[in-house]
């Protein structure tokens, strides 16, 4: 099978994911290649983990997201455990790689937000809610919003899961969903935002400073 040259933009072999979570030994294997034939079963049989996916995206940079994605075997969701909290992962969506310093990170937000109990947090950029799941037993109220739609699913299924009644999570856009959101959900307290890697744009800071 040959590898993906972005310079010519032929080839099929693209990208392997692997996720490993820390505290379940669990393990999610992601293939991503161009469309075109694999030979599925004899993948299924070389492969030894929980959940088994194969990505085939058109697209002509080298990015891991978007395509087409199927579950070959095992289960859709990895199962990871950050300090009291399970949480469930879905391939597409963003988790800490490091749950060890995750854990050190979240330790000091917590400490940072200085929560009293009846605070209202926006937790932005939420992914699958870490973050915000962590600090709901200290608040009000925790409102998520993050703009990868299966993310969010994991989100809503982690709060269920951990039995956190008091975090909502929704699908948007940061950067257009500010003003609507404070419509509906109300002013925040606290706002934690852990950003995409390019950060914040001027757009944002406005409305967050708003």
């Amino acid at each position: 099978l040959g590898a993906w040259d972005r310079r010519d933009q032929k080839g099929f072999l693209r990208n392997l994911v692997v996720r490993e979570g820390r505290r379940t030994e669990e393990f999610q294997v992601r293939l991503v290649t161009s469309p075109g034939k694999l030979d599925v079963d004899a993948l299924i049989d070389a492969v030894r983990c929980e959940g088994l996916f194969w990505t085939q995206t058109a697209g002509l940079g080298e990015s891991t997201q978007g395509g087409e994605t199927q579950l070959l075997s095992g289960t859709p969701q990895l199962r990871e455990r950050l300090g009291d909290l399970d949480f469930l992962i879905s391939p597409e969506a963003f988790f800490q790689t490091n749950t060890e310093m995750a854990e050190l990170l979240y330790g000091i937000a917590i400490e940072m937000a200085a929560l009293r109990g009846h605070e209202r947090v926006y937790d932005l950029y939420c992914g699958i809610g870490t973050i915000g799941l962590s600090l709901a037993s200290r608040a009000k109220e925790i409102v998520g919003v993050e703009i990868v739609e299966p993310a969010v699913a994991d989100a809503i299924e982690n709060a269920r899961l951990n039995e956190v009644g008091n975090a909502s999570f929704y699908a948007g856009d940061i950067r257009l969903a500010m003003r609507e959101l404070v419509e509906q959900a109300g002013r925040p307290d606290v706002a934690v935002i852990d950003p995409p890697r390019a950060g914040l744009s001027q757009k944002v800071v406005r409305r967050i400073v708003e």
